[in-house]
């Protein structure tokens, strides 16, 4: 009779430690998961950022131009030299968001105010060179 109850502790001892082993091995399972897909979505950030910034680099910012700029400026000084005009951003009446570019030179103002809600909506790009006698002016419809 004493063999039977330490034989039935025995096994029943065993069965604990399985029981838990089991649940361990099954709860490091799960955290291996998880350390898995947050490695492979950090990898996968990391490539994409990575990428962007090399194509970035290739293209010398041609891509983040394109992405923030659909207004480009320049002035075309006598000896040759180009200078891009930057604008000043604000809202209208209409509360449209228009683009105000100024230049003086040689006692003389350039002003140039675009409309960029119609061109972002539109998806036109507009380029323009300003010499002292003319101005030449490029307009892209980027849906072609």
């Amino acid at each position: 009779m004493v063999n039977e109850e330490l034989n039935k502790r025995i096994i029943e001892k065993v069965r604990n430690k399985i029981v838990i082993s089991n649940l361990e091995s099954e709860e490091n399972m799960k955290l291996n998961k998880r350390k898995q897909v947050l490695s492979l979505l950090g990898v996968m950030t990391i490539m994409l950022v990575g990428s962007f910034i090399t194509v970035n680099a290739a293209t010398n910012g041609e891509l983040v131009d394109k992405a923030k700029d659909t207004i480009k400026v320049v002035f075309i000084k006598e000896d040759g030299k180009e200078e891009e005009i930057k604008g000043n951003t604000y809202k209208d009446s209409n509360n449209h968001t228009m683009e105000k570019f100024e230049y003086e030179n040689n006692g003389a103002t350039y002003t140039l105010e675009v409309d960029k809600d119609n061109l972002d909506g539109s998806n036109i790009t507009i380029e323009e060179n300003i010499k002292d006698d003319e101005a030449n002016i490029t307009i892209k419809n980027n849906k072609w």
